[in-house]
């Protein structure tokens, strides 16, 4: 739900549009809200074809949630990103079916430059739109009154910060924003990846036909959107796990948690380099307070956990010393982000719940994770050395959140867990098709 305080009694006209001229007479939050109903507004104003403008959109929107690529506060694209993406492909193809527009979605964004540049001229991001400057914007009796921090718009030739975005894409209203703030490099080489994926399916679809490939053995639609394998491709991950008395409390810091899981990721590309590759899984694993994990004859708790999915590059698998490098690096940005989490809990907001949750951080092997968690079994596959003989485990207490404890968990057996399992058949035969 959204809301504003707008400065009139009355709201003439279509009262689920809203006036650019609005801006200028509310609050900065009310602002915000406002913009929601503006981008969506703008959007369809822009495209030729609304009807296939959304229905391309739900279809790319489908297959994000099923690649597991679609949630902004986790660090990948959200709804508006996707929306944005979509229609600018139908700008560029104003006469295409939706069919076509997704096809095209992948084969223009496999293609996409998204390297930041100096050069707004030049830039790579995806616009709808001219992007307009707030100090030729606003009106001179606004700016004089009000200033023009409230009306800064996303602008990598005025403003430094912008030109580190490394995926921009940019709203269609003024003042324009980056919808992809919080995606990382980790999160780009996903998205990415995912994209070309993508696009190599529509190539074997569109191979179906010439080659005359028999029904049962052909690419399909269904293959495009199949969900991600994520306890497949990886076998070794990150739990941030989270628990807490009372379902007030673990919501709260749940909250908290999922918006700060880019920062672990970060942490992770700063401390680590390329040598470690973490893919944030976007939805949250919950177990019940009577789950399959619950104590018997203790109180019943509310548990859940993020999962990141690691693997390992650049490493060599007998290279023992930058295996304990590595784990050294990942216990330093595990630490890191333990100590942001204590910082972000130490406000007055925090008081009542103080006690009442905790977040431990711990490396796991598919093997080990918890029950709630731990996919079904799956046919076992061939085996390769893991990087790091000792997952760290960093806990944060709500009881004391200024302590930070960080313990070493029990020395693992060398090749107990690999890198990647191979992807499903088909997934496997568009990957080789690249």
């Amino acid at each position: 739900i959204l809301a504003a305080c707008v400065p009139t009694y009355v709201l003439s006209g279509d009262v689920d549009s809203v006036q650019e001229e609005l801006i200028y007479e509310v609050e900065k939050r009310c602002m915000k809200s406002m913009n929601g109903i503006r981008v969506a507004d703008k959007m369809l104003s822009l495209v030729v074809d609304t009807q296939t403008f959304r229905l391309a959109t739900r279809v790319i929107k489908y297959w994000a949630q099923q690649r597991l690529i679609y949630s902004n506060a986790i660090g990948y694209m959200g709804g508006v990103s996707w929306a944005v993406m979509v229609g600018r492909v139908c700008q560029l193809y104003p006469n295409y079916s939706a069919k076509q527009i997704v096809e095209r979605f992948f084969y223009v964004y496999a293609r996409w430059q998204w390297t930041a540049t100096r050069d707004y001229g030049n830039s790579v991001a995806v616009t709808l739109c001219p992007i307009e400057d707030a100090a030729s914007k606003v009106p001179p009796e606004i700016a004089a009154e009000q200033g023009l921090r409230k009306f800064k718009e996303w602008n990598p030739n005025k403003y430094t910060s912008d030109r580190h975005h490394v995926m921009p894409v940019i709203t269609p209203i003024f003042p324009t924003h980056n919808t992809t703030y919080n995606v990382q490099e980790s999160n780009k080489r996903v998205i990415v990846r995912e994209i070309k994926r993508g696009r190599e399916i529509m190539e074997l679809m569109s191979m179906n036909k010439s080659s005359g490939a028999t029904k049962g053995n052909e690419v399909t639609w269904a293959d495009l959107c199949a969900p991600f394998p994520f306890f497949q491709v990886y076998r070794q991950f990150l739990l941030l796990e989270i628990s807490a008395e009372t379902e007030k409390a673990f919501l709260k810091f749940k909250g908290l948690v999922e918006s700060r899981v880019r920062v672990l990721v970060k942490n992770l590309e700063t401390c680590c380099g390329n040598k470690v590759l973490p893919q944030p899984h976007p939805v949250m694993f919950q177990r019940g307070s009577l789950g399959p994990d619950a104590i018997p004859g203790e109180a019943p708790s509310f548990l859940g956990a993020f999962v990141l999915g690691i693997t390992f590059d650049n490493i060599a698998t007998d290279d023992l010393s930058a295996a304990a490098q590595v784990s050294k690096e990942m216990k330093s940005a595990c630490d890191g982000f333990a100590e942001h989490i204590t910082q972000a809990a130490l406000s007055d907001e925090w008081d009542a719940f103080r006690g009442q949750f905790n977040l431990t951080i711990q490396h796991r092997y598919l093997t080990d994770l918890p029950a709630y968690i731990r996919p079904k079994p799956t046919p076992p596959s061939t085996r390769h050395h893991s990087v790091g003989s000792k997952p760290t485990v960093t806990k944060v207490a709500g009881s004391n959140p200024s302590a930070v404890n960080v313990a070493e968990t029990t020395k693992r057996k060398r090749g107990e867990g690999v890198e990647a399992e191979s992807l499903p058949a088909k997934e496997a035969r568009v990957q080789e098709a690249a």
